[in-house]
């Protein structure tokens, strides 16, 4: 009967021994697996994603120096409409779409040579996020544009840039511009430093066209980050005709800081 005994708590023993080996060995391999994953997952306990705009889907506290960054850039969007008619419906070109990322690179489609659809006609589109240690910058770009909108003053801009930096410690954001007509005024004849969120006026337009420079807002909360548009023209001729244009967007969003 002794023997019995101890052959079963011998036997129990093994078992409970590889038991806990099995576990011991699957703790592991999840641990191997958080450790090398390019998910959000892999360095934090985000219940979700961040997004581009100062919206945040997360849920869950990040670990330190495990921050997410994301972004978004696009190159030319542009939105025309005479009565209920749409003239134009360029959604953004090229297009990043919302990038969300732990993984430092370089993230973007390839750069559009020419748009030339009949009532505009745009060059050298590009749009990229790079993603580093805890920072994020986009940048977004358009060599030149003119337009040929019916009743609507001729838009015409060269050697247009815009970035949006977002770290930890906060944002940075700047814009470039070589050249800018709308109608017969010349707005900007060469390269010069633009303060942020500059309005101009537009001689013989005023109450119809609004022009802004290096359009800069800056968004907070679960994360933060800054959208930065080179160049916004919005064209208003009531009650028909509505014209919108951005050229050059650039938005750095980061969480978990």
């Amino acid at each position: 009967m002794s023997r019995r005994i101890e052959i079963v708590l011998t036997f129990t023993a093994v078992c409970a021994v590889l038991s806990l080996g099995m576990y011991a060995v699957d703790a592991g391999g999840v641990s191997g697996i958080l450790g090398n994953s390019s998910s959000i997952g892999a360095c934090s306990d985000l219940g979700g994603q961040s997004t581009v705009g100062g919206q945040s889907s997360v849920g869950g506290q990040s670990q330190p120096g495990c921050a997410v960054v994301s972004g978004r850039a696009f190159g030319l969007q542009v939105n025309a409409t005479v009565g209920n008619i749409a003239l134009v419906n360029l959604a953004g070109l090229p297009d990043t779409g919302n990038v969300v990322t732990e993984i430092p690179g370089s993230y973007g489609p390839p750069c559009v040579l020419s748009i030339l659809p009949a009532l505009l006609n745009a060059n050298v589109l590009c749009a990229n996020v790079k993603v580093g240690n805890d920072q994020g910058t986009s940048t977004a770009s358009l060599a030149s544009l003119s337009t040929t909108l019916w009743g609507v003053p001729n838009i015409v801009a060269r050697a247009i840039t815009a970035s949006s930096t977002t770290s930890c410690t906060g944002s940075l954001g700047s814009m470039t511009i070589g050249y800018l007509a709308i109608g017969n005024s010349v707005l900007i004849a060469k390269a010069e430093v633009v303060k942020p969120n500059t309005v101009l006026s537009v001689g013989g337009y005023n109450g119809v066209v609004s022009v802004t420079l290096d359009q800069q807002k800056a968004f907070g909360g679960a994360d933060h980050g800054l959208t930065v548009n080179a160049l916004t023209v919005q064209v208003q001729l009531k009650p028909l005709v509505s014209v919108s244009v951005v050229i050059a967007s650039a938005t750095s969003d980061i969480a978990g800081c």
